[in-house]
């Protein structure tokens, strides 16, 4: 993964081009499902993989009030995306540590696979792997939707790690 710059913080621009302090009025906007791109459950990791994105701590810092205002309906339809990463964000530590800064928020996990795109150097996690991650965040009480079949294929044949 590329090294990038130092995170935002809170009014500096984030990976949507706008600052993190507009988030909670993306949320509050009228919508059918909105997914924020975490990726990682320590500062590092996030800097590392989202490296023009804003900190945890600063986005963490717009979504709490934003989510805690939310009702109940809006907040079924707000997940937090957590792409898993072969010896980048699948770590145990790393796994914890993400779920005790999501539970609170009380959002859906989405789950996702990698699918390998020959100019990246991530790497997919195996299936085991994916199937303990997703064992380990469930056991933290988060509710965890994983990747659809149809993104663990790879030209019409499930992927076999």
């Amino acid at each position: 993964m590329r090294q990038g710059r130092e995170p935002p913080t809170a009014g500096e621009p984030d990976e949507l081009g706008g600052p993190v302090r507009l988030v909670p009025e993306l949320l509050a906007l009228p919508h059918n499902g909105v997914t924020v791109s975490v990726h990682a459950g320590d500062e590092q990791t996030r800097a590392r993989l989202v490296p023009h994105g804003p900190s945890l701590g600063a986005l963490w810092g717009a979504l709490e009030p934003a989510v805690h205002a939310m009702s109940s309906s809006r907040r079924r339809k707000t997940a937090l995306a957590y792409l898993l990463l072969a010896d980048e964000n699948d770590g145990d530590a790393e796994l914890d540590a993400f779920a005790e800064r999501a539970r609170p928020l009380g959002l859906s996990v989405h789950l996702y696979a990698h699918n390998r795109v020959p100019e990246l150097a991530a790497r997919a996690v195996t299936r085991a792997r994916y199937l303990e991650a997703y064992a380990r965040l469930t056991a933290h009480g988060l509710r965890v939707r994983m990747s659809s079949q149809a993104r663990l294929e790879s030209n019409g044949v499930v992927a076999r790690s």
